[in-house]
């Protein structure tokens, strides 16, 4: 009768896993590269932005809005002052 050994086992576990392991990260690395690939084949279908970067960035930054983008009046002071400048 072989005794039984939790060593071995654990050890042929651990074999297991490693080559589950390397495994997966084939098959991560080939997922990554394919969807690169179809990422740069749809680039050139998209088509080109109407709206200015600085206009898209503007609609979705964080934080608080900027003191002249939220008062009416001192927009309307800055624009009537640009104006008499200029």
């Amino acid at each position: 009768m072989s005794k039984f050994d939790p060593l071995t086992s654990i050890d042929m576990a651990l074999t297991e896993i490693s080559i589950a392991c390397a495994s997966l990260d084939r098959l991560a690395h080939a997922m990554t590269e394919l969807r690169q690939s179809h990422l740069e084949s749809r680039l050139p279908d998209l088509r080109p932005c109407d709206m200015p970067v600085t206009e898209h960035r503007r609609q979705h930054r964080s934080g608080v809005p900027s003191i002249i983008d939220s008062n009416q009046a001192l927009q309307d002071f800055i624009l009537t002052r640009i104006d008499r400048l200029t």
